[in-house]
């Protein structure tokens, strides 16, 4: 079935703890604001019904709901009203077994439509809620394929390439992003090498100390921002064309057909579960070789085109930064289609800003850095990010099976 591009939203908004009425008050004539401008696709912040940062189950309780529940039913008679399709970030509750879950919500004219909990829980969410079980879904709709993430789901390269494996057009991406320049690297990168659009809602803000980024936008397959809000509450506009994502191309080249999945069968180890210097020495097979110091260069001999921080997305930042590496990277220039250029040296730090790299901008130049994977002498466990892997770590391997189809 063919579908005409249409107008997505992408609704930035500071919620206030304890005020969960004052809060859904507002989202309403948001979201409503965006329907009646012909927004047909339209998403919300994580958490955006209550704010984020609680203490523990007994502080959120009265504000955590069921789905569907009262505030569903709200939204749904705006999305009756403008036949248009909301995703609601808030807590849900499981009345089964008092579960709790930091969820996203797709819900359509005629209600609720699915619900995604999110899958990888950041440092806040073990206070209270319980890791997502209902894995990495896709939503048939009027509008194309649709799939839900929350925040730091998408540090992980499998959470939505599970989703692009299943045909989706759209990933809706919920979050409290923090402490970094947004839009965040890891946001384009997860739409550009999945040929989707993706639509950033974030909060801004500042919530018992913790300060919110800001930076929704509407992203296309090609890594291109559409759209952004920079600061305070706003809404991106931008329009999706369905057949674009339907082209599942990456710079041009047909990167699924190129799929190897007997070879990842190791996707669904777990090797960091327990400690690094433990496990790749258990039976004296593989040990971890000593930690060193030494110094890595990297060369770019031409000019990189300049513009308004060109290089604040960069691939090989977004790669380090999800495996807890050094990645060295020197690249050539094609003047002919205007690629390369951006060489530099990326550190392994997934939440520590400003980040540890050294970057080429537009004079020709080799740029060194000093690589450290030592620990701290005499620790049992590794000291060193790039031997404890802290993001590789709360990988959850369970849910990855499909990837090897």
């Amino acid at each position: 079935m063919s579908i005409a591009p249409y107008l997505a939203a992408a609704i930035q908004f500071e919620p206030l703890m304890f005020a969960k009425e004052a809060n859904l008050h507002q989202l309403l004539v948001l979201v409503e604001q965006a329907a009646q401008k012909g927004a047909r696709l339209i998403t919300t912040p994580e958490m955006a019904t209550t704010g984020y940062c609680w203490f523990d189950r007994q502080e959120i309780a009265p504000m955590v709901e069921t789905v569907p529940g009262e505030s569903t039913a709200r939204f749904t008679e705006l999305a009756q009203r403008y036949q248009c399709y909301i995703v609601l970030g808030m807590p849900e509750v499981e009345p089964q077994t008092a579960l709790y879950y930091n969820s996203a919500v797709l819900i359509g004219p005629q209600g609720v439509i699915g619900c995604h909990r999110k899958s990888h829980p950041y440092i806040s969410e073990p206070k209270w809620a319980a890791a997502g079980d209902v894995g990495h879904q896709v939503f048939d709709t009027p509008l194309g394929r649709i799939g839900m993430l929350v925040c730091m789901d998408i540090h992980f390269p499998e959470t939505t390439r599970l989703l692009a494996l299943d045909g989706i057009d759209v990933i809706c991406h919920i979050s409290n992003w923090l402490a970094e320049r947004t839009p965040a690297p890891y946001w384009i990168s997860r739409a550009m090498e999945n040929g989707c659009y993706l639509l950033e809602s974030n909060r801004w803000g500042l919530e018992r100390g913790v300060q919110f980024s800001g930076g929704s936008c509407i992203i296309e397959p090609d890594g291109n921002i559409a759209a952004v809000v920079d600061n305070g509450d706003g809404i991106a506009y931008a329009e999706i064309d369905i057949n674009r994502s339907r082209q599942r191309r990456v710079l041009g080249e047909l990167v699924f057909d190129q799929r190897r999945p007997d070879y990842y069968q190791s996707l669904l180890s777990d090797s960091f579960l327990w400690n690094p210097q433990d496990f790749f020495g258990l039976y004296g097979q593989q040990p971890l070789p000593p930690g060193k110091q030494s110094r890595i260069t990297v060369v770019q001999s031409y000019p990189i085109p300049t513009g308004a921080d060109p290089l604040h997305w960069h691939l090989f930042r977004t790669r380090a930064g999800e495996n807890n590496l050094y990645l060295a990277f020197a690249n050539a220039i094609d003047d002919s289609n205007e690629r390369g250029g951006y060489s530099g040296i990326f550190g392994p730090e997934t939440f520590t800003f400003p980040r540890h790299e050294r970057l080429l901008w537009q004079e020709t130049q080799t740029v060194t850095q000093t690589i450290d994977t030592r620990s701290l002498a005499g620790s049992p466990y590794p000291t060193n990010v790039v031997r404890r892997k802290d993001l590789v770590a709360m990988r959850q391997p369970h849910h990855y099976k499909p990837l090897l189809k």
